[in-house]
């Protein structure tokens, strides 16, 4: 493939083979207490049929922003709800080409959210990591109207500490700049240990906050994406919202709160995290004997950021591995901006049944050593 082919489009190609390790959905498969959910579907679909669409959505939105710990949504106006969170991206995106808005977007991200913008004319600029951690730390300015963050951050795992977090919050409301904010991976974090919507709303910045149920839950991409931002922007997000859908299915609604229902709401912890920190150690140890290395080994974040050696271009072995039944996805097209950036660098994604994680990493063990041996470092 092409080195800026998108990573969709290397996700795709791989969605049907067991040996995926690509996308970052939710593949672990279900546990025992998901399992007697999904025995209910008739009667969770009934259930559905029948019942207050604003009940659903109160029932869903109570449990789902408690596990996240996070209370001070209800200060803001009712989310908005889409199929994905992407659907969300395209309303942003709708609402900043009308309005002229530019954008510092943070380099490396998944490169769907910039895709998505160029398509609408938003003027893009980018903002590393280390640029953005000097935001923080009152060290770094940025020219464009808006900055926009995955928090946190698809694919290295960055996440911001809460004093990080409120510096920006404040940096975005002194300086009359749009704050715009992916949680998608929230649940994949500590920032279930304090509330962001609390440090939103006493700032009285403007903002735009997405969540995201697809990551965490195996409801084979049957999922919520919402859309929470301050008032003064809430009727033009509900205005962009109405054109593109009525409602969510209510069986959508009824499925993902069931799941939620099952977690472990009062200690705010959920049975995803767990296949995620084992399935991270079995890679880990995978890749001792290899020169692959795991670049957020610490972090709770369901993918995992590797780097090459310096001599290996990740493009050619992420194709090499294909031949082998081994799909993971390239580190260039993160680098929206400059994708020779990412040339060292793949993801793996973890979210996978454990061994079956273990059978493919071990071949993935393999297949580096193998490619070590006619590839010179």
């Amino acid at each position: 493939m092409k080195k800026d082919e998108k990573l969709t489009s290397w996700e795709w190609k791989s969605l049907v083979n067991p040996g995926s390790l690509a996308d970052g959905h939710a593949h672990q498969g279900q546990n025992a207490s998901q399992r007697r959910v999904i025995n209910r579907l008739s009667s969770i679909f009934f259930d559905a049929e029948k019942a207050n669409q604003l009940q659903l959505q109160n029932d869903f939105e109570k449990l789902f922003f408690h596990l996240g710990g996070q209370k001070a949504y209800k200060k803001f106006s009712k989310p908005l709800y889409h199929y994905a969170c992407s659907l969300c991206i395209e309303v942003v995106a709708n609402y900043l080409r009308t309005n002229n808005t530019s954008v510092s977007l943070v380099h490396p991200t998944f490169d769907n959210l910039a895709d998505i913008l160029k398509r609408h004319k938003v003027k893009l600029e980018p903002i590393s990591e280390s640029e953005l951690l000097d935001i923080a730390q009152n060290k770094h300015k940025i020219r464009t109207q808006a900055l926009f963050l995955v928090c946190p951050n698809n694919p290295t795992g960055l996440e911001l500490t809460k004093k990080q977090f409120s510096n920006i919050v404040d940096y975005c409301k002194k300086n009359n700049k749009l704050l715009i904010l992916d949680f998608s991976f929230r649940f994949f974090s500590k920032h279930i240990e304090w509330d962001q919507y609390e440090i939103l709303h006493s700032s009285g910045v403007d903002f735009i906050a997405l969540e995201d149920t697809g990551k965490v839950w195996p409801t084979l991409d049957l999922k919520i994406g919402l859309m929470i931002s301050n008032n003064s922007l809430y009727e033009d997000m509900v205005s962009i919202t109405d054109d593109f859908i009525l409602n969510l299915s209510p069986f959508i609604i009824q499925l993902l709160t069931e799941y939620l229902q099952v977690e472990k709401i009062k200690s705010r912890s959920i049975k995803t995290a767990q296949v995620i920190k084992k399935n991270k150690k079995i890679l880990i140890d995978r890749l001792r004997k290899t020169p692959l290395r795991v670049m957020n080994p610490g972090s709770p974040m369901s993918v995992a950021w590797i780097r090459l050696p310096k001599t290996w271009e990740s493009t050619t072995f992420c194709e090499w591995l294909e031949k082998n039944n081994i799909y993971v996805l390239p580190g260039g097209p993160f680098f929206w901006n400059d994708a020779k950036q990412g040339d060292s660098f793949l993801r793996i994604a973890l979210s996978r049944p454990e061994k079956l994680f273990s059978i493919i990493t071990k071949r993935l063990e393999i297949a580096t050593l193998k490619y070590k041996n006619e590839t010179p470092i």
